[in-house]
């Protein structure tokens, strides 16, 4: 079942669960034994929301009709985008308090639905939700909202495509006026579907091997007020070199005696390693080898990295290395960098970084 269906059941459902609910607790019906959590309402339909725009706020107000003390013993809220405040945890009989949510909807995207569960001693509901339901759409959708060429040779990648698709939410945006690349290596160019829709295609053109894209396509929107949009364009173009492993992890050499790791490269073509870029705490050390095939000559460089246990590393090491070699087609060779060793409660995790504005 789809999100979009699944709050439509939901909304559906709770209705009519309400409905039956607000029957049974008619004034007339004589109170329950023992404590007994009531609500006028269990979910508040939020329509149709601009992601963009401030916490959605309601307030459910809830009862102990019961004929003995309602205790809340817990609000667990349903994701972190959810905040509550209760009046009170324990309910007298026939007292009443009020919960309020305040929902912040900045990541979500379409239809929604969260809020939190309130934990009582009630024996018929130990476990009562309380939602708020809605559809949040952004003034602009942009997707995919990362342009990934992940790891492909030189000639895989030059002349690659791939197509943004673009949906305008919002009459102050009236239309799709341009697009660019942030340099030669990028091109773009868009196509309406209707006036409210486009795709844009971006094409590259990598001019060498062995290169970190770090690149952008930018949109920008006619309207009101100028508005641009910048996707990110990431990959790895590799070349002839190719290396027994692209990934190095801080964890192996922290769980190794000595805390040594070893890459080879290899091609057909004679090269030297000239220079490794590592950190202070990294050495690397590179030898040639002299290997055959198949009856033909494979020329092999073995690099031997060393970690430094006595140095104390960076919360955020770098995430690459670089080998530079003399060979004609490969002047690089880019390695990735990686740290788990917090994984492995060796040191703390890192601070996760402050997340983006919204668009």
């Amino acid at each position: 079942m789809n999100r979009s269906l699944a709050v439509q059941v939901i909304r559906i459902g709770l209705a009519g669960w309400l409905g039956c609910a607000l029957a049974a607790q008619a004034p007339v019906a004589p109170a329950a034994a023992g404590p007994m959590l009531t609500a006028t309402d269990r979910y508040y339909d939020a329509g149709r929301i601009s992601a963009a725009g401030p916490p959605i706020v309601h307030t459910f107000t809830i009862a102990n009709t019961g004929t003995a003390p309602l205790n809340i013993l817990e609000v667990e809220p349903m994701c972190e985008c959810a905040r509550f405040s209760l009046g009170a945890n324990r309910l007298a009989p026939q007292e009443s308090t009020s919960l309020e949510i305040v929902l912040d909807v900045r990541d979500k995207r379409g239809s929604f639905y969260d809020g939190v569960w309130l934990v009582t001693d009630d024996p018929r509901q130990p476990r009562a939700a309380f939602y708020i339901v809605g559809d949040a759409y952004t003034r602009l959708d942009v997707s995919p909202d990362i342009l990934s060429f992940s790891m492909a040779p030189k000639e895989h990648v030059n002349g690659a495509t791939a197509e943004l698709a673009v949906a305008i939410n919002d009459d102050d945006v009236h239309a799709l006026q341009s697009v660019s690349g942030s340099s030669p290596t990028v091109t773009a160019a868009f196509t309406p579907v209707d006036d409210r829709h486009y795709r844009v295609s971006v094409r590259l053109q990598v001019a060498e091997a062995e290169v970190m894209l770090d690149e952008w396509v930018e949109l920008v929107f006619s309207g009101k007020v100028e508005e641009r949009v910048r996707v990110p364009v990431r990959g790895l173009v590799t070349g002839p070199i190719q290396p027994s492993t692209r990934y190095l992890d801080l964890l192996d050499f922290a769980q190794s005696s000595p805390p040594e790791r070893v890459v080879y490269l290899w091609d057909s073509v004679p090269f030297t390693v000239t220079r490794v870029e590592t950190p202070p705490w990294l050495s690397a050390v590179a030898r040639p080898l002299e290997r055959t095939a198949g009856g033909k000559p494979v020329h092999v460089q073995k690099i031997t990295f060393r970690l430094d246990l006595e140095t104390t590393l960076p919360m955020q090491p770098p995430t690459h290395l670089v080998v530079h070699t003399d060979h004609p087609a490969a002047p690089r060779v880019i390695l990735t960098l990686e740290d788990r060793r917090h994984a492995a409660g060796l040191v703390p995790p890192a601070e996760p970084a402050a997340p983006p504005p919204p668009r």
